[in-house]
């Protein structure tokens, strides 16, 4: 609830019932406690709102988004990794990164990999090929970066764009 403060601003507020006693006199009473919750009210709203327009980024973008934990198990791929690669989330959640990589770009998507997970700095990752759910092959270049998540593991971000028509193009011209 709002009440005024002394100043005349309106502050958020909570009222916590701590305990119930016997007073003196024999009588019930309760404890209850009252705290200015204006700050963390405050918090809350400026994360409920990140937290919205992180999702909506990651719904509306026409890139694939993963995370992966450290030892590069997808943990999180966004809506659209359907669209993108004819997977469903269920099916590539747990899955190992380099499972579904080209066997020739294994190695280095790989090395790339570990060497973004210990710098923690964005590292690009050059076109790669990705396996299809019908086994067809999409090439795709990604950006990534570790981090580390608040339950303390090392994580990987990964925003991977699907560039098979750019591949195709520049394969026709040759």
């Amino acid at each position: 609830y709002r009440a005024r403060h002394k100043d005349g601003s309106w502050v958020w507020m909570e009222t916590v019932w701590e305990s119930s006693f016997e007073g003196l006199d024999g009588s019930k009473r309760r404890l209850l406690v009252t705290r200015d919750v204006t700050r963390l009210k405050a918090t809350r709203d400026a994360l409920r709102e990140n937290e919205e327009r992180y999702r909506t980024v990651v719904e509306s973008t026409d890139d694939v988004v993963t995370e992966h934990d450290a030892k590069g198990a997808v943990v999180f791929a966004s809506p659209n990794i359907h669209a993108v690669l004819g997977r469903s989330r269920s099916e590539i959640y747990g899955r190992d990164l380099l499972s579904l990589i080209h066997p020739d770009d294994v190695a280095r998507v790989a090395q790339n990999f570990f060497d973004a997970a210990s710098s923690h700095l964005p590292t690009r990752f050059d076109a790669y090929r990705v396996r299809r759910g019908d086994g067809t092959w999409a090439w795709f270049q990604s950006t990534g970066i570790s981090y580390r998540h608040r339950n303390g593991e090392s994580r990987f971000l990964n925003i991977g764009r699907d560039i098979s028509g750019i591949v195709s193009q520049e394969l026709e011209r040759q």
